[in-house]
């Protein structure tokens, strides 16, 4: 017996049907929503997000420098670290972010929420990065 399974994804939930076994459908909708996230990497932002069917996202970034979110980059997997330079040794500031789904290498859905990550700068003491400090 031959079965079918089709998932379709939703910006806020996935529904699936299963109707025995095998070939796999997947519908991407143009309504999707990111949802981000975050953490730190050895004092980078650290992100994850839930790919679906969707080629990546691509990131706006507010360096808090007044210019507010602007194109910063494309994330093709479902995982991305920041590795822009950290502030000085000691000096904390806010960085935030929001995420948007690529298909077709257009901008689809509706952006994600506003990711904020305070990041502070640190020193390291070897390259390996197993003594920093704040």
């Amino acid at each position: 017996m031959q079965s079918k399974m089709s998932i379709l994804f939703h910006a806020k939930r996935a529904e699936i049907t299963t109707v025995g076994l095998v070939p796999i459908y997947l519908r991407i909708t143009i309504d999707g929503k990111p949802i981000v996230k975050e953490s730190l990497h050895v004092g980078h932002p650290f992100f994850k997000y839930v790919k679906s069917g969707y080629e990546g996202v691509q990131i706006y970034k507010d360096w808090g420098d007044g210019k507010g979110f602007v194109k910063f980059d494309k994330a093709i997997n479902p995982t991305y670290t920041d590795n822009s330079a950290l502030p000085a040794a000691g000096v904390a500031v806010s960085w935030k972010y929001k995420f948007i789904y690529l298909y077709k290498e257009a901008e689809v859905g509706t952006p994600s929420e506003i990711v904020e990550v305070l990041v502070t700068g640190m020193q390291c003491l070897d390259m390996r990065y197993e003594f920093c400090v704040g």
